[in-house]
């Protein structure tokens, strides 16, 4: 990461159902010295990796120009097809979208899992985001 820039933490999480209905996403991105900024989004129907993967990719589309960022994810699955030269069997095209988005700001960015539900703020915030987005009360 450049020494020169400020570091941003970004949250994100996908909440969806076993099968093919109500998805959405949550990401929180955390800077140094202001509030928070929270995103929330119904996405439709999907599964719970279209929204972890959605959610990871909008996470690195919320970094803002002239910012280094640590980017946390409780999906493991999402982060391996950012960072690894995995072969994805459904969510093809999201997939190389996130991948792409990814290789375009990695000198700026480290993605970094974290466990869900363990307790740290902005991963809880995330996650509430996610739900309300996925039960359309955003």
């Amino acid at each position: 990461m450049s020494q020169d820039l400020l570091t941003v933490e970004v949250w994100s999480d996908g909440s969806g159902t076993t099968g093919d209905r109500d998805s959405g996403f949550g990401v929180v991105v955390k800077y140094p010295n202001k509030p928070p900024v929270c995103i929330g989004e119904y996405l439709g129907k999907g599964t719970n990796n279209t929204a972890e993967l959605t959610a990871l990719y909008r996470a690195l589309d919320a970094i803002p120009d002239g910012y280094n960022a640590t980017v946390y994810s409780d999906s493991q699955y999402a982060i391996g097809c950012a960072t690894q030269p995995w072969t994805p069997k459904k969510n093809i095209e999201l997939v190389q979208k996130l991948r792409a988005k990814y290789l375009s700001l990695q000198d700026r960015v480290t993605i970094q899992h974290v466990y869900g539900h363990s307790g740290v703020p902005e991963n809880e915030m995330a996650d509430q985001l996610a739900n309300y987005g996925r039960k359309k009360v955003l």
